[in-house]
């Protein structure tokens, strides 16, 4: 199986909604009323953020979204059935390249695998707060 990592094409934006909205609901964290993945490919396509996709052999598996601007990694789910095969490291190390002086990210409390995913990757808890924890990766010196 190839791997591929490529900026998000404008045939694209329905899939990943709908990656999005399974890998959300994967995570078993709470979810808000009234998401569907029409809600969230019209976020996908509101946001200031910088897409990129995985796909592995031409499927869609994973997707990153960073916000420059503010040094958030905004995004980062790959897909329930790509899980485990290395395919969210790449795209955090992309992200690392991407935003080399440190970025800031959320997460539910209760998504324990992206908590313990990145803090791994040597992010910080910073804070707690209303659900969400709050991380930040330093550059390194």
């Amino acid at each position: 199986m190839t791997l591929q990592i490529e900026v998000l094409a404008d045939g694209d934006f329905r899939d990943v909604a709908d990656l999005w909205y399974q890998s959300w609901l994967s995570t078993g964290a709470e979810h808000g009323e009234g998401v569907t993945p029409d809600v969230l490919e019209r976020r996908l396509r509101g946001e200031p953020w910088d897409i990129w996709v995985a796909r592995l052999d031409a499927k869609v598996a994973a997707f990153l979204a960073i916000d420059r601007k503010d040094a958030c990694l905004s995004q980062l789910f790959v897909a329930p059935e790509f899980q485990n095969r290395t395919i969210g490291r790449r795209m955090f190390e992309l992200a690392q390249r991407e935003m080399p002086f440190g970025f800031w990210l959320r997460t539910d409390e209760s998504n324990t695998g992206a908590r313990r995913f990145y803090e791994r990757k040597g992010l910080e808890c910073e804070c707690i707060e209303a659900g969400r924890a709050y991380y930040r990766l330093r550059p390194k010196p």
